[in-house]
């Protein structure tokens, strides 16, 4: 728990196990203020004195030292500036930043030149990097303003002019702990200077888009020297030259007046994309002469005639067709029936009656073509052979429906001949009437299955003329 010293509020960190009712004696360790803590009612915490208290107060070593709330150890004890009365808590609520305030300045670089000072470092100092970065600079030394940009206190760089005053010995823990910096010195990629090719700018003359002109090579400049005193590039020290290996001769520069004007920019390229450009072009070309030609033709090309073509769409000529093209083609023309009726949609089947006897059931319909309407239309139906010679005949009316079903349930023909002769129905204009036809006698050749002909015709119609219609 964090119990706050009553004389200066400074916030510390007591475990739980520790407070109990008897109590426990504390110091403060910055103001050195003894005082006891002891275990309340619920959660709470007292603090109280007894005599012998304030005569130890003034004793450091008498009492047990409380531990800080923001120590995290007590290896890693915080050091107070000598100077400025920096306070680490102002109020009696619990502080969540308890290092706000502070000069939190990072540690300068020490440049040590000798056994001496190494050996006035305190053991503490030398122990971990963490700790001394951690700890607070106790009074800011007076020291002249960092540059903005450049490298850390403490690292040299390579090719840096020679100064006259000698420059302070490097720190070695500081030396090794601080990486390369890209662009200053010697970084991880080497000299800067050696990632650049010497012989840029001398491959000879070159094009001027400013100008216009065709400007002369430069001539090699001499390569850079490093300055006296500077540390030779790592990279250049890491790197063996062999020894066989000679530099490669380079070509001569030509001179600017030998050289014919240079093209920067050509249409269509070169090689392959210079030939695919002009088949492209050709084939625009030709796309819209042959449009122009399907225009001017009604929007056809023959290409058997496309000479004949050309003429119709340029000149005066007459476009013929092929001859195969020019063949009339003869057209079906399907005319109305003369007759104002017709039997239409005609079959025959074998139903059985009874027993043992059958009956040939007709069925079609009457389709009218006048325009006005037909009473009790007679119909004759014609069972003929194979060579056509008529072999029974029976009649009827218009107008009867019967189905198959409803004859093979009769019990004997004559009661199949009673349900066909049932009623008529008139037929209207432009429009079908069903009929149904029974040869009670059939011929043997439809009894054996043999082929045969039917035939329906209209005999006589009321209220329409005398033509008969016939259907098959």
């Amino acid at each position: 728990m964090i119990i706050r010293c009553p004389e200066c509020s400074t916030g510390f960190n007591l475990p739980d196990e520790r407070v109990s009712e008897k109590g426990v004696k504390l110091r403060c360790s910055r103001c050195s203020h003894v005082f006891r803590v002891r275990a309340g009612e619920g959660d709470e915490v007292e603090i109280f004195y007894q005599e012998e208290d304030h005569a130890e107060a003034a004793e450091p070593e008498a009492t047990e030292a409380a531990e800080p709330a923001e120590a995290e150890s007590e290896e890693k004890k915080l050091k107070l500036p000598g100077k400025g009365g920096l306070s680490l808590g102002g109020s009696g609520s619990s502080n969540p930043f308890p290092h706000a305030g502070l000069n939190l300045k990072p540690k300068k670089a020490s440049a040590l030149s000798g056994g001496e000072e190494e050996a006035a470092v305190s053991e503490e100092e030398a122990a971990s990097e963490e700790e001394a970065s951690d700890e607070v600079a106790q009074a800011p030394a007076a020291a002249a303003p960092a540059a903005k940009f450049g490298p850390p206190p403490g690292v040299k760089l390579a090719g840096a002019p020679p100064t006259a005053q000698a420059a302070p010995a490097e720190d070695v823990d500081a030396a090794e702990d601080s990486g390369p910096i890209l662009g200053q010195g010697q970084g991880a990629f080497g000299d800067a200077s050696e990632l650049v090719d010497e012989s840029f700018g001398e491959d000879g003359p070159y094009f001027d888009p400013n100008t216009g002109k065709v400007e002369p090579g430069a001539s090699a400049p001499a390569p850079a020297r490093p300055p006296v005193g500077a540390a030779p590039p790592r990279a250049a020290a890491a790197r063996v030259a062999p020894a066989a290996a000679a530099p490669a001769a380079r070509p001569a520069p030509v001179a600017a007046g030998e050289l014919d004007d240079l093209e920067p920019h050509r249409i269509g390229g070169r090689g392959g994309s210079k030939l695919a450009v002009v088949l492209l072009l050709m084939c625009l070309v030709s796309m819209g002469f042959l449009g122009t030609v399907a225009a001017l033709n009604d929007g056809f090309l023959d290409f058997k005639n496309f000479g004949q073509m050309i003429e119709v769409a340029f000149g005066d000529g007459e476009y013929t067709p092929r001859e195969e093209w020019a063949r009339p083609t003869q057209t079906t023309i399907i005319q109305a029936p003369e007759a104002p009726l017709a039997a239409e949609s005609v079959y025959g089947q074998l139903v059985d009656v009874g027993r043992d006897a059958k009956v040939l059931l007709v069925k079609g319909f009457v389709r009218s073509y006048a325009e006005s309407a037909f009473h009790n239309v007679e119909l004759r139906a014609t069972v003929s052979s194979a060579e056509g010679r008529p072999l029974r005949e029976v009649g009827g009316v218009a107008g009867a429906d019967v189905s198959a079903a409803e004859v093979s349930g009769q019990k004997s023909v004559e009661d199949v001949r009673a349900l066909v002769k049932g009623g008529g129905q008139s037929v209207n204009p432009k429009s079908v009437v069903p009929f149904t036809l029974v040869f009670d006698d059939v011929p043997q050749t439809v009894l054996e299955g043999g082929n045969f002909g039917l035939k329906v015709s209209v005999v006589e119609q009321a209220g329409g003329g005398a033509p008969v219609a016939v259907g098959e």
